[in-house]
């Protein structure tokens, strides 16, 4: 059930998600399986898993609230980076990120 650490290394299920606000102090709004995240840059962030993936080769969906453009790099079964940009290629802060992770939990 909810909450039980079985039903996270079940296959096909979310095994961590976020929203966090990508603009002034930086935070993480609501999350699972998320300890933490940076502020690398402008446009740039890095999130921490509280439990790492088996391996780096996991899903990342990544939607904001402006539409902005942007890609995620998992190269890391502990964190990912995860970058924001303009229809110029310009890196933006946005206010609102959402994140969705599915793969294998270590």
């Amino acid at each position: 059930g909810e909450g039980a650490n079985t039903i996270n290394i079940q296959q096909g299920l979310c095994k961590a998600w976020c929203e966090f606000k990508g603009t002034g102090t930086v935070q993480i709004n609501n999350s699972f399986n998320f300890s933490s995240m940076s502020d690398v840059a402008t446009g740039n962030y890095t999130l921490s898993f509280t439990n790492h993936m088996a391996n780096a080769e996991y899903s990342i969906q990544a939607f904001d609230k402006m539409w902005g453009r942007g890609w995620a790099d998992s190269d890391s079964t502990a964190a990912f980076a995860t970058r924001r940009v303009t229809a110029a290629n310009a890196y933006l802060d946005i206010d609102n990120i959402w994140h969705s992770i599915h793969g294998d939990l270590s």
